[in-house]
């Protein structure tokens, strides 16, 4: 039986690092904003750093909070397959913070 409790305490450390290392990265916007001065995406794309970012907000909002229900991004338009991918994110999000909440 201590064994077992073991075992399940170490998956519990595990599935949290784990969960915590991608929840930190993900929300880690910081990163995203020195990549686009990084690899200079305003001159390849000709929006602004401002008009990225502003996206880019509304994007991991959408990806992170449950009652926002629709994506709609000012300067991006989107396909319907390309809604439905940013739904399937949204919830591989939802699960690893529910993963990262219980553990």
């Amino acid at each position: 039986m201590r064994m077992i409790k073991n075992s399940l305490g170490l998956l519990a450390i595990f599935l949290f690092i784990l969960s915590f290392a991608i929840a930190f990265t993900i929300n880690f916007t910081p990163m995203f904003a020195f990549d686009v001065d990084y690899f200079n995406i305003p001159a390849r794309t000709g929006l602004s750093k401002e008009t990225i970012l502003e996206n880019y907000r509304i994007l991991i909002d959408y990806l992170n909070y449950p009652w926002i229900e629709s994506l709609q991004m000012p300067d991006f338009p989107s396909s319907e397959s390309g809604l439905f991918h940013f739904y399937e994110v949204k919830v591989l999000f939802l699960l690893d913070y529910a993963i990262l909440f219980i553990s």
